[in-house]
């Protein structure tokens, strides 16, 4: 009856329903959790075979926090590539899973990661660096640290030459005196913000009354658009203001690679969002591309979430090894072009496994066209069950021209 009636309500009425509906519930399952005496401590320890601590050789001035969440009896391979590649750049790791994990995996885990907390998911990946970083600073764990690390799985991790890039670039940065914030990309879309799952913070921050008031603040609740909000855009506008930042993956770094991109035009344009495809010229034209093309499509991408539209293009312009777990799903990519640029880079030769686990993930997540009928989960979810055609802002297309790409 209800589902009937919300159909009948125009969809501004109807998305904030959802929107109310979505914070309530959020809402009192934290309060039911703090009437029940839940605190840092007992989250962090809430399932059997939490902090199992492991002598892990690594550079004792880094650490990091890795959230994950992934049901069933294994570590995802992706997980394992990506615990490997900080190992290699000198983190010693801390892992936490929202949920339990059998004795059996957390003892896999022992190679990668000194300790393993199995937390209660109370406020999801924001929450559990909130609960992981206070719980060490409260136990003077980060009183030697000179880079902090907080990074979550929501990114496959491919490895291989990708893996070693990063490794490298990585590295490099870590080297250098003249930045204290190390982002993966920046999100300009709306309001500015550095992209949570991976922000590694120099002692200047990490150690400062102001970036430990936020997370103290910080109310963890199991609600997307709070931990946008609250989370990555007030930690961005309040704390990392005055940051020294370098972000690793850049659309200018694309531009770079222009000689590659002119040898092979046709390979470029299948790596745009599926909706943003009509920005290939038709027929012959598509086989060539020069600079002034180049320019807009990427600043017509640039008004949208790079770590979505500009996820095939890292990968395979600039090695980048992440992947977001949600492009199939979010209605960015069609599952072909996200197996062809995968299998272009030779991912299926190095890692059968990883390739599979990919393919089957996106697979059982479905795309956006199977939210449809269920418009309350998408809403959660962040999910568009119409196509985003990526026309710019109000008359930015026009502005930039792009209409005559299509001839």
């Amino acid at each position: 009856m209800l589902l009937t009636v919300l159909k009948a309500l125009p969809e501004r009425m109807r998305s904030r329903y959802y929107r109310i509906d979505y914070y309530l519930s959020a809402l009192y399952e934290y309060i039911r959790h703090l009437l029940q005496g839940g605190n840092i401590s007992n989250r962090l320890h809430r399932y059997f075979g939490s902090s199992s601590a492991i002598a892990v050789v690594c550079d004792p001035a880094r650490l990091a926090l890795f959230v994950a969440f992934h049901p069933g009896r294994e570590v995802p391979q992706s997980n394992l590539n990506y615990l490997d590649a900080l190992q290699k750049c000198g983190f010693r790791i801390v892992y936490i899973h929202n949920g339990p994990l059998a004795i059996d995996v957390v003892d896999s885990l022992s190679a990668y990661c000194e300790r393993v907390f199995c937390r209660q998911n109370i406020g999801q990946d924001f929450g559990a660096w909130k609960d992981g970083y206070l719980y060490l600073r409260q136990d003077g764990l980060l009183d030697n640290i000179e880079w902090l690390l907080m990074c979550n799985d929501s990114n496959f991790f491919l490895g291989g030459i990708n893996g070693e890039r990063f490794v490298a670039d990585f590295s490099d940065e870590l080297r250098r005196k003249q930045v204290d914030l190390i982002a993966l990309s920046k999100n300009y879309e709306l309001w500015q913000h550095y992209q949570s799952f991976f922000l590694c913070y120099g002692r200047r921050i990490f150690a400062s009354d102001k970036f430990a008031d936020f997370w103290h603040r910080y109310k963890p609740l199991s609600h997307r658009y709070h931990a946008i909000n609250n989370g990555e855009i007030a930690l961005t506008r309040d704390v990392l203001a005055d940051a020294r930042p370098w972000i690793l993956y850049r659309s200018s770094d694309v531009m770079e690679c222009v000689a590659r991109i002119i040898e092979d035009p046709a390979f470029f344009y299948c790596c745009l969002p599926q909706s943003a495809m009509y920005l290939a010229p038709r027929g012959m034209k598509c086989r060539s591309i020069d600079i002034l093309q180049l320019q807009r499509i990427t600043a017509l991408l640039d008004y949208h979430n790079p770590s979505r539209v500009y996820a095939l293009l890292f990968v395979a312009y600039l090695q980048s090894p992440f992947l977001k777990k949600d492009l199939f799903r979010s209605g960015v990519f069609a599952l072909s072009q996200i197996n062809s640029v995968l299998s272009s880079l030779g991912i299926d030769s190095d890692s059968d496994t990883l390739l599979r686990e990919i393919l089957c993930h996106h697979e059982s997540g479905g795309s956006n066209i199977g939210y449809i009928h269920y418009p309350k989960s998408a809403f959660r979810h962040g999910i568009s069950c119409v196509a985003n055609v990526y026309t710019g802002h109000g008359e930015a297309l026009e502005g930039l021209g792009v209409s005559r790409l299509k001839s």
